[in-house]
Parts: structure tokens; C-alpha cells; sequence
């Protein structure tokens, strides 16, 4: 660990990355691990990048989107991290970054929903259905919703048998 912390303090990205690892996995000091990823991330190492995104989203009951989350959670989706995107494009549909900005959470649902993933087509679904930041448009929503409850997420399926129910986006 020593020559791992001597190489971090050099600037090194992996010897960060490594220190981080010890800390995290051995000597469970979730603190010191945050700081030595939060380094190598500062220094481009995207496996610290990826780790930091788990500690925010499965370690906090809550995200504190500030500046500095944003750009980690921003830069994580940029490289193709799926939960990143999932995440940010939340917080933008939701306003948890300060303000709602349906825009940004559009093309990050739509970057993850190109890559199939079923939560995303449901957000889409959401926001055509709705006319969040997006033309209203209930055949989109329709299609979206079913792909997305063809893969069994279970807010597909009650929004699916709304449209159903009420005939929008259907031939029914």
C-alpha cells in the first residue's frame, strides 16, 4: 500500500486507483477509498470513474447532485456507462439537479433506450405519453411502454394497461 500511496501522491491514475481498491476492499475505509477514486478519476482512470458512480448510487440513500457530481455522473455516461446515463437522465426528468430540463433527459433516456434498456424505453414512453419536453404523442408512448414490458419492467406493464384501457396509442 505504501508504494501505491507514494505513486498516488505523484499524480499517478492507477496507483489512485489501486489505493482506493485497498481501502474500499481491505481496510473498509469507504472515506479514503472516495478520495483516492475521486483522484484517479481526476486523472482519467474510467475504472474509477465507474466505481465512483456505484458508491453514488448504491452506497447513498441519496445522490447530492452539486457541480461535482454532475460532472463525474456526466462524464461516466459520455464514456457509455448505462447507470450514469439511467441516473443523470433522472435527475434532469425529475428537476433533482436544481431545475427540470427535459432536453438533457431525453437524449440520456434515448442513448440508454438505443442500448435496450427497458427503464429508459419506459422514461420515453413517459415523456411521450406526457408531452414532457417532446410532442405529445400517444403511439410512441404506446410503443415504447410495450418494448420496454416485453422485457418485464413492471411500470411498463400498468402504463401499457392504461393505454390499453383507454384505447390511446392503440388500433384497439
Amino acid at each position: 500500500l505504501e508504494c501505491f500511496e507514494f505513486m498516488a501522491k505523484q499524480g499517478d491514475a492507477d496507483a489512485q486507483y489501486e489505493c482506493a481498491v485497498f481501502y474500499e476492499k481491505h481496510i473498509n475505509n469507504i472515506d479514503k477509498a472516495f478520495y483516492y477514486y475521486y483522484l484517479a478519476v481526476s486523472n482519467g482512470n474510467n475504472k474509477a470513474l465507474d466505481a465512483l458512480i456505484r458508491y453514488y448510487l448504491f452506497e447513498l440513500d441519496e445522490v447530492p447532485w452539486d457541480n461535482n457530481v454532475l460532472e463525474i455522473f456526466e462524464k461516466a455516461a459520455g464514456n457509455g456507462n448505462i447507470r450514469a446515463q439511467l441516473a443523470l437522465a433522472k435527475a434532469y426528468y425529475f428537476g433533482q439537479t436544481g431545475s427540470v430540463d427535459y432536453g438533457a433527459a431525453y437524449k440520456l433516456f434515448e442513448t440508454a433506450a438505443d442500448k435496450d434498456n427497458e427503464e429508459a424505453q419506459y422514461y420515453l414512453g413517459e415523456m411521450y405519453n406526457n408531452g414532457y419536453g417532446v410532442a405529445l404523442n400517444k403511439v410512441k408512448a404506446f410503443g415504447f411502454y410495450k418494448v420496454s414490458a416485453q422485457k418485464k419492467f413492471k411500470l411498463s406493464w400498468t402504463a401499457l394497461g392504461k393505454m390499453y384501457f383507454y384505447g390511446y396509442g392503440t388500433q384497439i
